[in-house]
């Protein structure tokens, strides 16, 4: 046997306490790595399907004004699968701890038509009675 595999038997031999810790070190960091790779697998694709259930818009025009002609127009080229018309209006507050919080407010026609950048409620009446507010979260 070469000097050099003599040497490394003896070292590890002899400090069994020492082999033991660093097999184990290595086994748990492999493990780890292993297991937040999966997770993030597993996340990555649970998100994105998730978001392509909302049928998200691949564009988003801001005109004014606008109506049903315009968003009818629209949906007739060829190019484009669906339109939908929706007002809106940014709102910008100073919250309680003085930080500037902007929200954006969209006015929906009928909640049951929606087509493109659908949503769900976490809790409340679905569909919203009329002249009601629906809040969404979204960060």
């Amino acid at each position: 046997m070469m000097i050099r595999w003599r040497k490394v038997l003896r070292e590890i031999w002899s400090n069994t306490a020492r082999t033991v810790l660093v097999v184990l070190s290595i086994t748990v960091g492999v493990f780890a790595v292993g297991t937040i790779a999966n997770s993030w697998v597993v996340l990555l694709d649970d998100l994105n399907t998730a978001y392509l259930a909302t049928n998200p818009a691949s564009a988003t025009l801001t005109v004014e004004p606008f109506g049903d002609d315009l968003v009818s127009a629209v949906e007739s080229r060829r190019d484009i699968a669906q339109a939908e018309g929706r007002g809106g209006v940014n709102v910008q507050f100073l919250n309680a701890e003085g930080e500037k919080v902007t929200i954006s407010l969209a006015a929906v026609e009928d909640f049951d038509e929606l087509a493109i950048s659908q949503f769900t409620p976490e809790e409340g009446a679905w569909p919203p009675a009329r002249r009601e507010f629906l809040l969404e979260r979204s960060y």
